[in-house]
């Protein structure tokens, strides 16, 4: 007789493919300037994935609510073939630190924007650490989304909220790489006594990821008009790059002077 254990684990798998398969669902959406379109699947990706985390996944509902939104995900997408790319658009894969290290020097100097694709999990899971970096990413995607949703909104209020709303996921992306990067002590994120997926910080994906999120950060607050949240951001982003630089010198080749915040 099968057990209660793996028939959990594996609706939770299920669901954690699928809210996966959302959020790249999403990120081509963006690319092809389909914003509102994009926004819908991102959030069902994260609402999907809060279902994993909140032990919900063995719900049969939840099954049921993750099937409707990924073949919804799939007519929006049948939609897009006639759209043009979005030239401001540049999706990055999550494992592709390279460009991803780029894409950080490049987003201080433009208005240019980066969604980030997910690769497909192994068939026994991730682990804890992926299974977080994954997380942040889909919270920083949301509040991306979120922002150019707003930056594209012809109605104030729409505009407002969803400004509000990147602020939040972003801030929320943050924490989970706060977490990573510098709670080395952190016995809820590790494995078997904290210590297999204990992150410090020469923790090379989470910082480019981190850095990412306050680069979307900036670019909120100044669609808020806001210049001295701006300031406190890159000043965040200062004191983060020296503190990468002297706790390893893994970090002294990601922090040139190119990829400083601009002033």
């Amino acid at each position: 007789m099968e057990t209660t254990a793996p028939r959990i684990i594996q609706a939770s798998l299920h669901l954690y493919r699928t809210s996966l398969v959302l959020n790249n669902a999403a990120v081509s959406l963006l690319q092809q300037g389909c914003y509102d379109d994009a926004l819908k699947t991102m959030t069902d990706s994260l609402s999907i994935l809060k279902l994993v985390f909140s032990r919900q996944a063995e719900n049969a509902q939840s099954a049921e609510i993750a099937n409707e939104r990924y073949h919804k995900a799939l007519a929006r997408c049948r939609r897009t073939s006639e759209t043009r790319p979005c030239a401001d658009v540049t999706a990055l894969d999550e494992d592709d630190y390279i460009s991803m290290k780029a894409a950080v020097a490049h987003g201080n100097r433009a208005r240019q924007f980066f969604p980030i694709r997910i690769r497909e999990i192994p068939s026994d899971g991730a682990s804890s650490t992926e299974a977080t970096r994954q997380f942040g990413i889909i919270l920083y995607n949301h509040g991306l989304m979120q922002l150019l949703a707003a930056v594209h909104a012809t109605c104030p209020t729409k505009r407002e909220r969803w400004l509000a709303g990147a602020i939040k996921s972003l801030q929320m992306s943050q924490q989970t790489y706060s977490r990573l990067l510098f709670d080395t002590n952190d016995q809820t994120m590790g494995g078997e006594d904290g210590q297999d997926d204990c992150c410090s910080g020469n923790d090379v994906p989470s910082l480019l990821l981190f850095t990412l999120t306050l680069n979307c950060s900036t670019h909120v607050f100044l669609a808020q008009n806001s210049q001295q949240k701006v300031q406190e951001v890159q000043e965040a982003m200062r004191t983060l790059q020296e503190q990468m630089v002297e706790d390893s010198h893994q970090s002294v080749g990601l922090f040139t002077r190119d990829m400083a915040p601009a002033a």
